[in-house]
């Protein structure tokens, strides 16, 4: 799959809740995951989402 967003921030999003909700993967690690992907700005909202089980 590919994605572009112009800074990152929405692939670095969806990079971490895929790592969080998909692959099980612990919050430092998933939000990890997502700022090494352009995840900035969306930073608290990936966080929240996160807190929430699935």
């Amino acid at each position: 799959m590919a994605m572009h967003c112009g800074s990152g921030n929405r692939v670095g999003a969806a990079i971490a809740l895929r790592a969080g909700w998909l692959r099980g993967r612990k919050m430092d690690t998933a939000m990890e995951r997502g700022r090494s992907h352009g995840l900035t700005k969306l930073e608290q909202e990936v966080h929240n989402r996160l807190l929430v089980p699935r």
